[in-house]
């Protein structure tokens, strides 16, 4: 019969934990991350209110002290990582923009169009 060595056993436990916990945190970041663009989500029935509620909170997380703190806890640089959110963010707001068009402006529009 083998005996199992309690620091072992320990050091296992303490191995999965950390495991475990930074795999969480990495969670909470991919969730915001997906809020933050208003990615829908699978079996996601939320109302429009709720949504744009979501993506205004996660959008504020963003660069927050407890954005930072997740960012440690999983073992990322979150400047580098904030960063990288902004250039995504413009990005995307590029990319709606020029599927949006040019902007119409008042003097543009013909009068009694509705």
């Amino acid at each position: 019969m083998m005996s199992v060595n309690a620091r072992q056993v320990t050091r296992h436990s303490l191995n999965l934990c950390a495991r475990s916990c930074r795999q969480l945190w990495l969670g909470v970041l991919a969730v915001a991350w997906a809020d933050s663009f208003d990615y829908p989500r699978a079996g996601d029935g939320s109302s429009p209110s709720l949504r744009e509620r979501n993506v205004r909170r996660a959008r504020n997380w963003f660069g927050s002290r407890d954005f930072f703190e997740v960012c440690e806890m999983v073992g990322l640089d979150g400047q580098a990582v904030l960063e990288h959110w902004h250039r995504q963010q413009r990005q995307r707001s590029d990319e709606i923009l020029a599927a949006l068009g040019p902007p119409i402006m008042p003097w543009q529009v013909a009068r009694g169009a509705a």
